[in-house]
């Protein structure tokens, strides 16, 4: 069993680091999902943003069809300045992407060479592909969290 982790601190590590400037917390629960990362974006300083809600009514949200994996995290990397950016709301494109093959492999791949600013943590459903996929690039960084082993914020 591995100690629960501290997002606080997580969140503190992730703009320090070289490469690997980005984590995937995986929730049980959508409907608190994004209630969850207001209180976490509150308690660290970052910036929080529901691509759901961000997107709505957008111009950006006439082209989600054809918004690539690694459009996203282009498009990730231009929303804020602060250093570090909790993103939610992310399940609708999940599911366009996941009709393409290895498109986890290539979502993780990115998420593990991430070194663009800001640095990102990234909040979605359980995905057993994601939670199972082995991090071996940084092996002593970590990039996967179960919500259910974090510390509970308070």
């Amino acid at each position: 069993m591995t100690d629960p982790v501290n997002l606080i601190e997580l969140i503190e590590e992730l703009p320090r680091r070289q490469r690997g400037r980005a984590c995937i917390v995986l929730t049980q629960n959508y409907l608190d999902q994004r209630e969850w990362c207001s209180k976490l974006s509150q308690l660290t300083g970052a910036e929080h943003i529901d691509m759901l809600d961000h997107l709505e009514g957008t111009e950006e949200s006439k082209k989600l069809s054809s918004f690539s994996i690694e459009g996203c995290f282009n498009y990730l990397a231009n929303q804020t300045t602060s250093q570090v950016l909790i993103v939610s709301g992310l399940e609708f494109l999940m599911a366009t992407w996941a009709n393409a093959p290895s498109s986890f492999e290539q979502f993780a791949s990115i998420v593990e060479m991430w070194s663009k600013k800001p640095a990102l943590l990234i909040v979605t459903r359980y995905n057993s592909e994601l939670a199972q996929r082995k991090f071996t690039r940084y092996p002593d960084k970590l990039f996967v969290v179960n919500q259910q082993n974090t510390i509970s914020l308070a």
